[in-house]
Formats: C-alpha cells, sequence, structure tokens
C-alpha cells in the first residue's frame, strides 16, 4: 500500500501481491489445519473434513458450528498483516457484490448523476473503508462465510469412501491448486 498525504492508494499491483499472499501462505495454513489432525504430519484426515464432505455443499447446523469453531480460532490467532490479507482477499471475492450494492447505483448497476472519476473515488473509498473498520463494516462478517465458502467447496473436491495414501496426496495435490 502507498500513502500519500494519509491516503490509502492501492495499486493493482499490490492488490495482487497481498491476495496471492492470503492464498498461498493464510489460506494454505487453514486447509492445512481443517484437512489433517494435529501433529500427524499430514497423515490422519480430521472428522470435520469427513463431515462437510459427506455434507455434499449443504452444511447441517452441527457440521456449520464445527466449522466456525475451527474458523474463528483461525482467524483469532492471525497476526495483523495475515489479517489484513484476508480482507484483500474477500474484497476481491465479494468485489462484484459490493459494486451491485453500492449505493451510487440504481437497479440496473448503472451510475446514476456521477462521472466515472466520481464514482471510481466513491466506490473506492468505500472499499478503503471496508479495510479500515473490518468490525463496522462488516468485513469481518464476510470473512467468516467466504473461509466457510471456501472449505465447503474444498472438501466437496473429494471421494473420501476410501482413505488411503492417494487420498491424502490428493488432499495435499488440491491444497496446491486452492492456494496459487
Amino acid at each position: 500500500m502507498i500513502t500519500i498525504d494519509d491516503k490509502l492508494y492501492i495499486t493493482k499491483e499490490v492488490n495482487s501481491i497481498v491476495v496471492r499472499y492470503a492464498q498461498t501462505v493464510v489460506l494454505r495454513k487453514l486447509l492445512l489445519e481443517f484437512s489433517f489432525e494435529k501433529n500427524s504430519k499430514n497423515k490422519i484426515i480430521t472428522d470435520l473434513l469427513e463431515s462437510v464432505n459427506h455434507c455434499n455443499g449443504i452444511l447441517d447446523i452441527f457440521v456449520e458450528e464445527e466449522m466456525e469453531n475451527i474458523i474463528y480460532p483461525f482467524v483469532k490467532r492471525l497476526d495483523k498483516d495475515e489479517t489484513t490479507a484476508l480482507h484483500f482477499w474477500v474484497l476481491n471475492n465479494l468485489y462484484l457484490k459490493y459494486f451491485q450494492d453500492s449505493d451510487y447505483n440504481d437497479d440496473d448497476g448503472i451510475c446514476i448523476e456521477h462521472s466515472d472519476a466520481d464514482f471510481d473515488f466513491k466506490f473506492g473509498r468505500k472499499l478503503a473503508h471496508k479495510l479500515y473498520e473490518p468490525k463496522f463494516t462488516e468485513l469481518d462478517n464476510d470473512l467468516i462465510q467466504e473461509l466457510k465458502n471456501l472449505l465447503t467447496n474444498f472438501a466437496s473436491e473429494f471421494d473420501l469412501s476410501v482413505n488411503d495414501k492417494y487420498t491424502r496426496k490428493h488432499i495435499l495435490e488440491t491444497i496446491d491448486n486452492y492456494c496459487v
């Protein structure tokens, strides 16, 4: 991020670097914790991964609660840089949602009575405000929901009816694919 006169300027390149960090480092940690038992050296698949896998993308309340029991402590353990990187990741994932929800759009999503530069400035400020005040702007809630979606989608990638060394290898390969 670049600051000039206390204004935050986020270039496309800086955004890309921060999101890449979130994917390659932070999300990898979460996926490994979600997939394998602690201290098992990636050999024992967690019951939670199996439970989410068996739900086929539609989580019951108990599995969702278990998922939150891994996500909330995970996010709480992150340092400020890792949390910020995840916030950028969420902004990128939900950019179109935020754009459509913007106060500057009419029902058709077309800007009314605002120049492109004016709209870009105001929308950019709205996104920056989300980064500065993640609790107040509900960016933290969006983060938790996006992490749930990620883990649910990730778990649905596997056929866990057979659990052998190839299953574990496939999980690790899928983590690599999710974290690029």
